[in-house]
């Protein structure tokens, strides 16, 4: 996939979490007071391809473990 989309000599690394609403009975409030998970991906921009994630519970701040999930790949 990365051979076919020829990269450049620069990686962008773009750590994004946002909100999912969920009907789930184990889901956990959300800062924004509905049930919910929060997951975090790590993303290479230049290319879109997803090189880590990690699904946390709804109450999770935002930057909460950005620096743990972006080191573990």
């Amino acid at each position: 996939f990365v051979a076919a989309v020829k990269p450049g000599p620069v990686v962008t690394l773009d750590v994004d979490a946002h909100i999912a609403g969920s009907s789930k009975s184990t889901a956990f409030m959300t800062y924004e007071g509905f049930p919910g998970f929060q997951p975090l991906l790590v993303q290479w921009a230049e290319t879109k391809l997803v090189l880590a994630d990690q699904f946390r519970d709804g109450p999770s701040l935002e930057g909460c473990g950005r620096r743990r999930t972006s080191k573990g790949w």
